[in-house]
């Protein structure tokens, strides 16, 4: 039987790419399981809205306000919604009126909570939550986790309700199913494995805030050492320093430029090491056994980050706003030259994830019980 899913996220110059683009990968394998698909977006600066349309997912654009922020609020990430959580849930529930009858609700934002569900959702709805702050209370049927964290079976305990189910963890991360084909074929970083580190990923989210690609640039400019190795950085088309980066790079003769990755998946085949920040794409680079150097350009990264380091999973270089293009230099000169810390982290990555987080949610969200 076909079902109803309405999503509710955004994208912007504050928040990134990230929640948005991991609910367009739940809902276009949705979409093309034949569910039909309504996806909420307010419009703000740096939306993806637009790309969200062009991939074929009927969107709704809710729009932007005399720009007056909640001042009310507690939480950090109150203001990430530009309204308060109440007017956004009464335009949301406007618009659902105009909707055939909704299923699901999936909610991937971390200015919303408990109160947002619970107007929006007068016992009419299922709602997924996608969270990994574990700082506000939910109420919702069915919350996703993708993060790594030390203390992850017990962050929720108070926040939702007791019939809540939790699917905590990277082997649940919303990732192309295309990385789930790639995950064992992809070769370890191991001692049987001694092809040459050459090829460098790096990439630090759709808007790099903190502008860490131009830090890296300089460090590999000023480095005899980094000269040996290729960098490919991919700089999303909503980067505020996009064409400043591309006009320094044209000089630069080891360093390649993408603007959008169609199959990331096949594109890391080429790849040795990475360097990024602690998003969601920690856990494509995880999936294929991608030993990586991170910061960690947002506070709820910082965690996911110290705790993946503790275990030995990635080397944590700090928070992006305390680092600079010297500091960069040196901890990439020592990290690309350590096989034998790649070899540890690349089997220790590919244990995280299989890859298949996308076709385990999609599952319990049509065979969960009504």
């Amino acid at each position: 039987m076909a079902l109803n899913f309405l999503f509710r996220a955004d994208a912007s110059t504050t928040i990134g790419s990230g929640h948005v683009m991991r609910c367009l990968r739940l809902a276009n394998k949705l979409q093309n399981e034949g569910h039909q698909i309504f996806f909420f977006q307010r419009d703000l600066n740096g939306n993806l809205i637009e790309f969200t349309i062009d991939q074929g997912i009927n969107t709704i654009k809710l729009e932007r306000t005399s720009g007056n922020k909640s001042t009310s609020e507690k939480s950090f990430y109150a203001n990430w919604l530009e309204v308060a959580q109440g007017v956004d849930a009464s335009q949301c529930s406007e618009a659902i009126k105009k909707l055939p009858p909704i299923d699901w609700i999936v909610v991937d934002h971390y200015a919303l909570d408990i109160e947002w569900e619970t107007a929006v959702n007068p016992g009419k709805y299922k709602i997924l939550v996608i969270d990994d702050l574990a700082n506000r209370k939910h109420n919702c049927d069915l919350l996703v986790d993708q993060n790594f964290y030390l203390n992850m079976n017990t962050r929720y305990s108070t926040l939702v309700p007791p019939e809540c189910k939790l699917l905590l963890g990277p082997q649940f991360a919303i990732m192309d199913t295309s990385f789930q084909e790639y995950h064992l074929s992809y070769p370890l970083r191991n001692d049987t494995n001694k092809k040459e580190i050459k090829n460098i990923l790096v990439y630090f989210g759709g808007v790099d805030i903190s502008n860490e690609s131009l830090k890296v640039i300089d460090a590999i400019s000023k480095s005899d050492v980094l000269k040996k190795f290729d960098f490919h950085f991919i700089i999303g088309l909503k980067n505020p320093h996009r064409k400043k980066i591309l006009n320094l790079t044209k000089f630069i003769r080891n360093i390649n430029t993408y603007d959008f990755i169609k199959n990331m998946a096949q594109f890391m085949e080429q790849i040795d090491i990475c360097i990024g920040a602690g998003g969601t794409t920690t856990w494509e680079r995880a999936c294929l056994g991608i030993p990586m150097l991170l910061v960690s350009i947002a506070h709820n990264q910082e965690k996911i980050c110290q705790d993946l380091a503790q275990d030995g999973y990635i080397d944590y270089l700090g928070q992006a706003d305390k680092i600079d293009s010297t500091v960069w230099q040196k901890a990439l000169e020592e990290f690309l030259t350590s096989p034998i810390k790649h070899s540890i982290m690349s089997e220790k990555l590919r244990n995280l994830t299989a890859g298949k987080g996308l076709s385990i949610i999609t599952s319990q969200l049509l065979s969960f019980e009504r």
